[in-house]
């Protein structure tokens, strides 16, 4: 799983509406989860998660400590770098991690999984500004998960040039 979802209110219902999902499609086991970035709508299902499953988490380093804090969750905890590749089953993960500023958006890691020949990147929150710091790397691909939620801070027709999705996927509340 890449991010969990979650909301800043607390009459949030997203957790119990996902493990209600998950349950229903037969998901006996979760072992990983990738965090893009920390903030609630992102990462605070995990707390729901960690109910039913105990994944592994990969993100960004001293993300553990942020868990701990924040959500007071204790996972197993991998810390990625930029350039990082991983391979899980038929899946292969490129890591793309260059924060530009200390702003929780703008740290958020850039996911970019090869499956079956096909190409997806999935780019949590980042500016437009950290769009730009990203254009020389390789990040064309099939799919785009589109930036903050199709914000107009994001996705200019610059990186969507360089990124040529055949497909954009927003994802928003």
């Amino acid at each position: 799983m890449i991010d969990t979802g979650g909301s800043y209110k607390s009459e949030d219902k997203s957790g119990e509406n996902l493990m209600e999902y998950l349950h229903k499609i037969g998901l006996n086991n979760l072992e990983y989860v990738f965090l893009t970035h920390f903030d609630e709508d992102h990462s605070k299902n995990l707390i729901n998660i960690n109910k039913s499953y105990n994944p592994i988490v990969f993100s960004r380093t001293n993300g553990d400590k942020i868990l701990k804090k924040k959500y007071n969750q204790g996972n197993v905890y991998v810390s990625l770098r930029n350039k990082q590749n991983i391979r899980i089953g038929n899946v292969d993960i490129k890591i793309i991690d260059k924060p530009i500023s200390n702003e929780e958006n703008d740290k958020s890691i850039v996911y970019k999984l090869y499956i079956n020949n096909i190409s997806l990147l999935i780019t949590g929150d980042i500016s437009g500004e950290y769009e730009r710091n990203i254009l020389k790397d390789d990040i064309k691909s099939d799919i785009l998960k589109v930036s903050h939620h199709g914000s107009k801070s994001s996705s200019d027709s610059h990186f969507l040039k360089t990124v040529r999705p055949k497909l954009a996927v927003i994802s928003l509340g």
